[in-house]
């Protein structure tokens, strides 16, 4: 049994309540949702189409799944209390209709099985119980298809009034009613007791919408008498198209007439009678396939404004009809020079679209254009219309922004400004370059109030000194806002002294070993500097050229070939535009084979002891026995209190390191910061528990070293944001936390309670 997911369980309870927050992410959402519905139909038709249950209850599972997403986005649309209701009421009956078809589909073919199975063996006991059960079955099936199709014609109608493109929901159906016209021909085949019998006829098989097609209707008994004043229903596409009482030849005719909505391409009909001989019994005739041609639809557009400019809104609207009458629930696809959006047609076939003249909007004189292209199954052919030119003027902006005086190389600046078009109006979704001089910086988008903010990072390697900073908008030729740069802000570049940690160095080096150079070049601040050339000198050798990376990182590689000279030997790393060394270290470089060398230091040792128990045993002084001597006692002054040494902590490599994880993880930088915290404090004396939290370790630190509070404390809530709270810190934040740690470090011993 399949459990259905009813899409009213999902919904908001009180719609009317709700402030409507409709908008085109909303209808879009629901679109996509519906595309998504309606391809799950498709899925289920070709599986009961090709027998195949097991996947039709697959595919339904899917197909249910999506009411849950549909509810929770059917409340954000403008719907009145009345539509609410009627939608997710019809929804949900879709969804129980869809599953009833699946299941009474599925006892049908095991009735039609079992019946055909039971003759062929001339089982004619058994047969008569199968055909029974395929009665009821096709009864409750036929019943399910009728309702599933009422409710899909009540929800594509107040979708499409909301400017909803449903896509033809009730359209999608096609594949089903294929399926029923196969039902219904094997159960015409299934003889339950020489019971009644209905036949439907037409008078053609092909028509076009509003044509006249005349459908007769044919009921015998058992004996193949005819049934006078028997009332017969026609059903095209699952909906009521007519009905009559037959007459004494037991016949009667139903005109139909194709309308206009019609759902497809194919109409398939047929005719339903409920004895008044037998009121229990349901009569089902064969069904009629009718093919519809295609109409020629008439698409109209106009709109409001021949002139506009930036800010300005055209509204347009226009009409679909086919032979007079409204075509609903259609997508018109507008157009205006290189911008695109759509509408869809309401119940009365009319679309209104408003355009927004955007700062990427083509200026010029161009006739917005609609058009409407032919889906699948659809009746409607294509359709095109044209408008009046409409005239978008260009319009002059003005753009402005603020920068600092003073800007350290390899940092960051706080740059902010706005960009505003001549009418008053800000500019919104614009992209802003930022230069300095001709080079190019960054880019950067204003918000709805057309403000920028950005902290813009400076290139470590610009040229020191005073520069022209300065905003410049440039939406391309020919559109609605005028390209404008902002008035120059001159600052000046200054240098910061470049910091180089290194590691990979060894204290010796033996030959054939090799030596991996790492390094990190970082301004004053923590910024890593790229693109930075540095020279390598590796024992006096020739220097070798670097470039830092991304991150302000470089390696090499050094291999000792044993051609060097022995002895304590240097590598430098030297900026070659100030040639000043950035970093100087030494290795005992050793070049010979290490097993030689550890053989050679292992006989020195040998030796080494032998001449120091030697010295021991012979020459060093034999001990002397102790004369005792009176001393008088006196009192020993009380020890001055030993203050602990701080641990041994390069701060500012340390400082460095964290602030250089904040562009990647700002959490895990304040988590070393609060180790660092930590080891800082026990240079003061203080060693807190590792089990402590973070504010038994405020509590507790606070108590030692009181001076201490308000960096403690603005530490402490740093940390909380960062890994309690979880929200993300800034660099300057970062900075602040390793401010606050600098300042207790620096702070004097002794400040300490004990």
């Amino acid at each position: 049994m399949l459990c259905p997911q009813a899409c009213g369980q999902a919904i908001h309870e009180n719609p009317d309540a709700l402030v409507p927050s409709r908008g085109q992410k909303a209808e879009s959402q629901v679109e996509s949702i519906l595309e998504g519905m309606m391809a799950r139909l498709n899925d289920i038709s070709a599986a009961l189409n090709g027998g195949n249950y097991s996947e039709a209850k697959a595919a339904y599972s899917r197909f249910s799944a999506s009411f849950d997403e549909f509810g929770e986005l059917l409340w954000q649309l403008n719907l009145s209390g009345s539509d609410y209701a009627a939608i997710s009421e019809e929804m949900s009956l879709t969804n129980d209709a869809v599953r009833a078809i699946i299941e009474r589909g599925e006892a049908y073919n095991i009735g039609i099985v079992g019946y055909s199975e039971s003759l062929s063996a001339g089982d004619t006991a058994n047969a008569s119980l199968y055909a029974a059960k395929a009665r009821e079955s096709y009864a409750s099936l036929s019943s399910s298809y009728e309702q599933l199709r009422r409710n899909a014609s009540i929800v594509d109608s107040i979708l499409a009034d909301q400017g909803i493109y449903t896509g033809g929901l009730d359209a999608s159906l096609s594949g089903l009613d294929r399926y029923m016209y196969m039902v219904n021909a094997s159960y015409q085949n299934v003889s339950i007791g020489h019971g009644p019998a209905l036949s439907l006829y037409s008078d053609r098989l092909r028509a076009s919408v509003g044509d006249e097609v005349t459908f007769r209707v044919v009921l015998r008994n058992e004996n193949g008498t005819p049934m006078p004043g028997e009332g017969v229903k026609l059903y095209a596409d699952g909906r009521l198209a007519g009905e009559c009482i037959t007459g004494d030849s037991g016949e009667g005719p139903i005109v139909y007439v194709v309308p206009i909505n019609v759902s497809g391409d194919r109409i398939f009909a047929h005719s339903e009678c409920v004895p008044s001989s037998n009121p229990g019994s349901l009569v089902v005739s064969n069904y009629v396939e009718l093919e519809v041609e295609g109409v020629g639809p008439a698409l109209t557009i106009k709109i409001d404004k021949e002139a506009v400019s930036f800010g300005e809104r055209v509204n347009v609207t226009g009409t679909l009809t086919a032979k007079g009458q409204p075509m609903p629930g259609r997508r018109i696809i507008l157009s205006f020079s290189d911008f695109s959006g759509s509408a869809v047609t309401d119940s009365n076939g009319t679309y209104n679209y408003s355009m927004n003249v955007g700062p990427y909007t083509a200026s010029g004189s161009y006739p917005v254009n609609a058009s409407y292209t032919r889906k699948e199954n659809d009746i409607l052919l294509n359709a095109s219309a044209s408008s009046e030119k409409l005239s978008v003027l260009t319009m002059p902006a003005f753009l402005s922004l603020n920068a600092p005086g003073f800007i350290t190389l390899g940092s960051t600046a706080n740059v902010s400004g706005s960009l505003i078009a001549w009418n008053g109006e800000p500019v919104a979704d614009a992209v802003v370059s930022l230069y300095a001089d001709e080079a190019f910086l960054s880019n950067c988008t204003t918000g709805d109030d057309g403000d920028f903010n950005r902290l813009l990072p400076i290139p470590y390697n610009m040229s020191q000194g005073t520069h022209m900073l300065y905003a410049a908008f440039d939406p391309g030729p020919g559109r609605a806002l005028a390209a404008t740069n902002s008035t120059p802000v001159l600052v000046i570049f200054q240098a910061g002294a470049p910091r180089l940690s290194m590691n990979g160095v060894p204290m010796v080096a033996f030959r054939n070993d090799t030596i991996c150079l790492n390094g990190t070049l970082l301004t004053d601040n923590g910024m890593p500097i790229a693109g930075k050339a540095l020279e390598v000198s590796i024992f006096d050798g020739p220097r070798m050229m670097v470039v830092t990376g991304a991150s302000g990182n470089f390696s090499l590689a050094y291999n000792v070939t044993g051609e060097e000279t022995a002895g304590l030997s240097s590598i430098l790393v030297i900026d070659p535009d100030s040639s000043k060394a950035l970093y100087s270290g030494s290795v005992l470089l050793l070049p010979y084979d290490m097993p030689i060398v550890a053989g050679t230091i292992a006989l020195l040792l040998v030796i080494a002891v032998a001449a120091i128990f030697g010295y021991i045993r012979y020459v060093a002084p034999k001990p002397q026995k102790a004369v005792e001597a009176t001393v008088q006692a006196t009192p020993a002054e009380a020890p001055a209190p030993i203050m602990p040494e701080k641990p041994l902590i390069s701060i500012e490599d340390e400082s460095a390191r964290i602030h250089s994880l904040g562009y990647s993880d700002y959490r895990e930088a304040m988590t070393q910061a609060y180790i660092l915290m930590k080891k800082v404090l026990e240079g003061h004396g203080i060693r807190p528990d590792d089990s402590m939290t973070h504010n038994e370790l405020y509590r507790y630190a606070v108590e030692s070293l009181p001076s201490a509070s308000a960096q403690l404390k603005g530490f402490v809530s740093l940390y909380e944001k960062a890994i309690y709270a979880n929200m993300p810190l800034t660099s300057i934040e970062i900075d602040t936390a390793i401010k606050y740690i600098k300042e207790i470090h620096d702070m004097p011993r002794g400040d300490e309670t004990r």
